[in-house]
């Protein structure tokens, strides 16, 4: 029954230790502010292509 007991007042601490919770809250923030990186430079790549893409059109004759 003593190692029943160990178990059970780990397995608490475990629980009530918010030092997990904080880094899986981080991690969810940076996913999110890399995916919104991620979304803003295909957009910008995008708009940058076409204008070079216009620009050599321009100078080709």
């Amino acid at each position: 029954m003593e190692g029943v007991k160990v178990k059970m007042t780990e397995i608490k601490k475990i629980i009530n230790d918010e030092r997990g919770a904080t880094l899986l809250e981080y991690a969810g923030l940076a996913v999110l502010i890399l995916v919104g990186i991620w979304v803003a430079a295909t957009q910008l790549a995008g708009g940058v292509n076409e204008r070079f893409e216009d620009i050599q059109d321009r100078i080709e004759p």
